[in-house]
């Protein structure tokens, strides 16, 4: 018998705590090329990867991802202000989501003492 939970993938799970993180970020808007929830994906699974570079993970992985992605509108894309902004709007809202959930399984790794894991 299947449950839902059985049918997500890690690719889906990983993720999922990030949902409507971007959008609601006062430093998003419409974006023609990449959605700031596509930014997002696309950078948690950039980081997942082992390609040593952005033109390699966009080889091997880009089509799964967004078959539009180039190189030219996914790493330009990062350099501005209000894009990293967006990003920082992210990772607190991720920081926050997590918060008090008494989950931390780097606990023991004295490198990772100062970070919020």
């Amino acid at each position: 018998m299947s449950t839902a939970a059985a049918d997500i993938t890690m690719n889906d799970a990983f993720p999922a705590p990030a949902a409507g993180l971007a959008e609601a970020s006062k430093h998003t808007y419409p974006c023609p090329e990449i959605s700031a929830a596509a930014r997002v994906r696309i950078g948690i699974q950039r980081v997942l990867e082992e390609d040593p570079g952005g033109r390699g993970f966009l080889q091997e992985h880009g089509l799964r991802l967004d078959p539009s992605l180039r190189w030219s509108n996914c790493f330009t894309s990062l350099r501005g202000d209000r894009r990293t902004a967006m990003l920082e709007d992210v990772c607190d809202g991720l920081v926050r989501a997590v918060e008090g959930t008494g989950v931390d399984s780097f606990s023991h790794l004295p490198e990772l003492g100062n970070y919020v894991c």
